[in-house]
């Protein structure tokens, strides 16, 4: 406003006295000058302070994704241990229920076998008995080690409790469980379990079924179930799959 006032000023002037209007448009010039550089200064300055609160915003985001990762993280391993047992990293009965749903589902959906064996411990007792309950638990950590490197990726070992384990065989045929488990047997007799400075041989009675559409998990560990007693009562150290009789499981190994 000074500025325009000040020019109808100059305007008045200029007719009448030069040198007076020669310093009245100075200061006139003078005054839009600094208004021009206050404006200046007023937008520099703005524009600082978004581009500091868009830094300050930029940092806080990335600050909450670090830690949205790290939380999912935690929930992940919280998870895992849920479903894992914690002495040999086997799944525990929760994660089984969930590899029996899921195996099922996939068994059902598109007509693939799977075969299911339950896996005994012979002469557990007898260990912590004679050794202690840490050489026990040393022999159940070496038989899951055993047994999940002589597996698939896609093979699923859960320790059903004490010392007995059930393995889920997606994709697997009676005769391929069978080797499966034979596979294991002469793994873990050519590395039996080395504990203070002991030597202990780890054997197991196994019995072995195959899923039936439609049938729920505890026919299914029914009949794995009593094939395991018959493989106990057979001498130990024996696999006998539900329904075949010794000479078709030697008849089926030996093809």
């Amino acid at each position: 406003m000074a500025a325009v006032l000040a020019r109808g000023d100059a305007r008045r002037l200029k007719k009448n006295d030069t040198p007076l209007r020669d310093i009245v448009e100075k200061i006139v010039n003078g005054a839009t000058s600094v208004q021009r550089n206050l404006s200046t200064s007023m937008l520099l300055a703005d524009h600082r302070r978004l581009r500091d609160d868009a830094d300050q915003a930029q940092r806080e985001l990335t600050q909450a994704r670090t830690r949205i990762r790290q939380l999912e993280s935690q929930l992940r391993q919280m998870d895992e241990l849920v479903h894992e047992d914690q002495l040999t990293g086997a799944l525990n009965r929760r994660g089984l229920d969930d590899a029996f749903e899921r195996e099922f589902a996939r068994a059902a959906r598109g007509g693939v076998a799977l075969c299911v064996a339950l896996l005994d411990l012979d002469n557990f007792k007898q260990v912590n008995d004679n050794y202690g309950h840490v050489a026990g638990d040393a022999v159940l950590m070496h038989f899951a080690r055993i047994v999940n490197t002589t597996l698939r990726s896609m093979d699923v070992l859960a320790r059903f409790g004490g010392e007995e384990f059930v393995i889920l065989l997606p994709a697997t045929t009676p005769v391929e469980a069978m080797i499966t488990i034979a596979r294991i047997q002469a793994e873990l007799a050519a590395r039996p379990c080395e504990h203070e400075g002991r030597s202990l041989p780890v054997t197991f009675s196994a019995g072995a079924t195959a899923y039936q559409a439609g049938e729920e998990k505890h026919a299914l560990m029914k009949r794995a179930d009593a094939a395991v007693y018959k493989a106990k009562h057979a001498g130990k150290d024996q696999a006998i799959f539900s329904g075949w009789t010794p000479h078709l499981v030697q008849k089926a190994m030996a093809a």
